[in-house]
């Protein structure tokens, strides 16, 4: 599917406008300028902001981004043989009494308890609390790498759209010829009213393709302001070229999407936790065996200072079937992570092939339309060169204008779907992170 952009340019090319012929070409810029943030696009005064810095930016600003890495940093913390079980607790105690008679006791004491076997309860706690960590790691990596993909994609919709424009812009001044020349012919009594008119309905239908190009261009700035995290209204440029990458392969892709998809990566954690889980409720079959001990001091002849130990051994022996149902939930969350995990495989499987396969016929559009933009041109300027001599009407200027626009905006679809189709593979292997350096410290 072409994008949004593209398709606006074709079907805007031929709506007659009602602005005046004889306005200057840069009204839909003027009046755009009238907004919070001006269009810019070769303003020498506005910073040039590359992919990189927008990625650099994004990764110090972007609000999901910092929310992912301290849910991150939430699921480290609770890695911990405390919360495992695995530790004693220990408590201390204090009370005192005055009664009557000026008569006082008090009381202080520390006591320790220790819960030795739960059925290995603590130990498939703590290996659960390990995986869950790394799922919180892989989960910010993740959102991550989808912010800078959703950043990089709005980035290069950026310079279709400045491309486009530049495109309607050339296309434009020949108009503008076109109408000037139908004007003093008309003046003179060399062509008709219709023709006049003709040039008119086209010259302005292109000014209304550029401000409606312009429009989309200040909504995608202020839309990738947005994901920086900054003033909607900051102006910049972009680079001039989209930049891909000519040496993506099949097979590798595929190989590494089995290992380091992130979904995959995710997935395969969550079956590994709904593992552990299934031990934790079998536990519940063990009794449970622990030690305690304490030590007395007090204020009160009928209870003496001093040591005390004991053991402890607790077995439920009915619990309402209770331990059953866990477990045969336990069970069922097994088989739905396995399910899941399966079905992230195939739905990778089927994105890679999906997106290569959008990214070797691009390419080979890119190759093709670079050759047919030349002989579009060439054919466009003769023509020109034809009209203003009398050798050929109007209408076949227009043709050529039209084959040209399209010849121009058909590259530019292609590249944009070839860096769009990068992009989605790189990050189904989890490779944008690493193409930027990117890691949680950021």
């Amino acid at each position: 599917m072409l994008p949004r952009h593209i398709i606006l340019i074709f079907s805007l090319l031929f709506i007659p406008s009602m602005l005046p012929a004889q306005e200057d070409d840069s009204k839909a810029e003027t009046i755009l300028g009238d907004t919070p943030m001006k269009v810019t696009i070769d303003d020498k005064n506005v910073e040039v902001l590359s992919g990189q810095d927008a990625v650099a930016i994004a990764l110090k600003n972007n609000y999901s981004i910092q929310i992912a890495k301290d849910e991150a940093q939430i699921a480290a913390n609770n890695n911990t043989a405390g919360n495992a079980g695995m530790l004693p607790n220990i408590t201390a105690n204090a009370s005192a009494e005055k009664e009557e008679y000026n008569s006082e006791t008090w009381n202080a004491n520390v006591q320790l308890d220790w819960t030795l076997f739960d059925g290995f309860k603590m130990f498939a706690t703590r290996n659960k609390l390990r995986e869950l960590e790394k799922l919180g790691t892989e989960a910010a990596i993740s959102k991550i790498q989808d912010t800078v993909a959703l950043v990089l994609v709005q980035y290069y919709d950026i310079i279709s759209l400045t491309k486009g424009i530049e495109s309607i812009r050339e296309n434009l001044a020949i108009s503008k010829i076109r109408l000037e020349q139908a004007e003093e012919k008309y003046k003179y009594g060399g062509s008709s009213r219709p023709e006049r008119l003709s040039a008119l309905v086209d010259y302005n239908a292109d000014k209304t393709t550029l401000f409606k190009l312009l429009e989309s261009l200040q909504s995608a700035k202020i839309r990738l302001n947005n994901l920086l995290s900054r003033d909607p209204n900051t102006a910049f440029n972009v680079a001039s070229e989209i930049d891909y990458n000519h040496a993506l392969t099949y097979d590798e892709i595929r190989n590494m999407a089995v290992t380091q998809s992130p979904s995959i990566i995710m997935a395969r954690l969550n079956t590994s936790i709904a593992e552990y889980a299934l031990k934790e409720s079998k536990s519940a079959y063990y009794p449970e065996f622990g030690v305690h001990t304490a030590y007395n001091a007090t204020k009160d002849n009928q209870r003496p200072d001093g040591w005390s130990a004991g053991v402890r051994l607790s077995y439920d022996i009915f619990d309402g079937f209770e331990r059953q149902r866990l477990e045969r939930n336990a069970y069922l969350q097994l088989k739905i992570a396995g399910l899941s995990e399966a079905d992230i495989r195939k739905t990778i499987d089927a994105e890679v092939a999906d997106y290569y396969n959008t990214y070797t016929i691009n390419l080979k559009l890119v190759k093709l339309e670079e050759e047919n933009i030349d002989v579009a041109k060439e054919n466009m300027e003769v023509s020109l060169e034809s009209y203003k001599v009398g050798a050929i009407p109007a209408i076949e200027l227009r043709e050529s204008q039209r084959n040209y626009l399209n010849a121009v905006n058909n590259l530019i679809s292609a590249q944009y779907q070839v860096k769009i189709a990068e992009i989605a593979l790189l990050q189904i292997i989890g490779k944008i992170a690493l193409q930027y350096n990117i890691t949680l410290q950021q």
